[in-house]
Parts: C-alpha cells; sequence; structure tokens
C-alpha cells in the first residue's frame, strides 16, 4: 500500500475581528494551491490552531477537495475533548487502545475489533482502483491537453476530485486511474485501451473520440465491482458522457454498463 505524503501547516496566532473562518479557508486554498498538495494529507498545527473553533477546523478541513488534497485534519487536544463531553462523550473516547480494545458488539455477542473491520492491503488496493479517478490529473492525459488548451497553468490543474463539477474533466477523467487493468492490454496497468480497428494503444477517452469520428457504437463491459464507492455517480455518468460527446451528432446512443459479464476468473 502506498502512503500518501503529509504536509504541515502552522498556524499562527489568531483572527482579526471582522476576519472570519471562511476569509481564512481562502487564504489557506490560495497558499495550498500555490505550494501543492495534491494527492497528499495536510495536518494544520501551532499555537494558532488553539484559537480556532471547531466549526471553523470543520470549515477549512472540509475545503480539502478545493486545495486539491485527499484530505486536510486536525489532531486531537483541548477543543476536540470539549467538543465530545459537549456532545455527550467522555475524554477517554479518544484513547481506546484499538489493539486489546473492542469498539462494539456484534449481533452474537461478541466483541468486534478495530482489525475485523479494517480492510487488507490487497482490499485497498481494490478500492483505490476508482472509476473515475479522485487523483492528480497526468501532465500527458487528455484532461491536461483539454486545461493547457485554455490557458490553465500546469500548477493550477489540481485534482479530479476537484474538479468533479467539470463535465469535460470527468469525461476525460473517468477512466483515468492509473491503476486500471484492462483486459484488452494484457494485464498492463494504466488508464489507456486499444483502438481495435487500428491496434493503437490510446487513452481511453481518445479512442472514444476517434471512435465517433468512424461512426462505431461503443459498449462498457464491467466486472462486479464497478462504480462501487464514492465515486459511483461519475461511474454512471461518464460512460454516458464518453457515449454522448462520441455519438452527438447521431442523436445520442445508449451505453450499457454491464455487470458481471467480466470477471477475474474469464
Amino acid at each position: 500500500m502506498v502512503l500518501p505524503g503529509v504536509v504541515g501547516f502552522k498556524l499562527t496566532g489568531k483572527l482579526r475581528n471582522g476576519v472570519t473562518a471562511t476569509d481564512l479557508v481562502l487564504t489557506v486554498t490560495q497558499m495550498l494551491r500555490k505550494h501543492g498538495v495534491v494527492g497528499k494529507f495536510v495536518e494544520f498545527y501551532g499555537e494558532g490552531m488553539g484559537e480556532l473553533s471547531l466549526a471553523d477546523r470543520a470549515t477549512i478541513a472540509n475545503m480539502s477537495p478545493e486545495y486539491g488534497a485527499t484530505m486536510g485534519f486536525f489532531p486531537v487536544d483541548h477543543v476536540t475533548l470539549q467538543y465530545l463531553k459537549l456532545t455527550g462523550r467522555s475524554d477517554e473516547t479518544v484513547d481506546i487502545d484499538f489493539e486489546k480494545e473492542p469498539i462494539g458488539t456484534g449481533n452474537d455477542g461478541k466483541s468486534i475489533y478495530f482489525k475485523d473491520i479494517w480492510p487488507s492491503t490487497e482490499e485497498i488496493a481494490q478500492v483505490d482502483t476508482r472509476i473515475p479517478s479522485h487523483g492528480s490529473i497526468h501532465k500527458d492525459s487528455p484532461a491536461a491537453k483539454y486545461l493547457l488548451e485554455r490557458g490553465v497553468d500546469r500548477r493550477d490543474f489540481n485534482s479530479y476530485g476537484s474538479r468533479r463539477g467539470n463535465d469535460e474533466i470527468m469525461a476525460r477523467g473517468t477512466f483515468a486511474n492509473i491503476r486500471l487493468v484492462n483486459k484488452f492490454l494484457k494485464g498492463e496497468v494504466g488508464p489507456k485501451t486499444i483502438h481495435i480497428p487500428t491496434g493503437d494503444k490510446l487513452y481511453v477517452f481518445e479512442a472514444a473520440m476517434r471512435y465517433k469520428a468512424d461512426g462505431y457504437d461503443t459498449i462498457v463491459l464491467a466486472g462486479a465491482e464497478y462504480g462501487s464507492g464514492s465515486s459511483r455517480d461519475w461511474a454512471a455518468k461518464g460512460p454516458m458522457l464518453l457515449v454522448e460527446l462520441a455519438y452527438f451528432n447521431h442523436g445520442g446512443i445508449l451505453p450499457f454498463v454491464i455487470r458481471n459479464l467480466i470477471s477475474s476468473q474469464h
């Protein structure tokens, strides 16, 4: 399992009168975009952290898609403990030894430990094969070319997750995950496919556009886990956009996502 890099963001002082957490988070976002934190964890720390309420911290952490990070978080301190008390929990809530203490009880009355529900390395790798990608936009990808053509600097590409409201980017990012395995490529890992008529190896989006020009209909064959997880909305919308873009001049062709037709056993 590849662990993400962690970027520390030190907070000092306190907000002046009239300055809100929104003002702060916009400044933080600007600074982190300039630094570059795509695919990383951002930990906020420092004495200035104690001047922020839990709501202010949540505002900053929840903006992680905007500054491109996988997540933003604050360490536990007295503000965290105060919140736990206000919500009916004690200080001991954050002092659980997950190796020795159960986190709950199952329907059979047996204790449940954290290790019982935490996925294995193999399972994490499978979950990380997202359709579409949430990660950084590769410099040579169709999405990168689209942004460059519109004057967007590479350092401002950010991630697919932060641009999920842009259908042009997400159509290009639907099959852009670098961990995808396309059986047309005989096990090769990467976001590409074979253009059947010519044998050319292309990004999936580029192949779809070439099929458009040649007047071919296309179909997506996917396994049982296709579209599972947090990206399931774009797992449906992405292929729809690809086919709609590819066959726009034909009035639109209904795309099919066939589950369970191809499995790893065949």
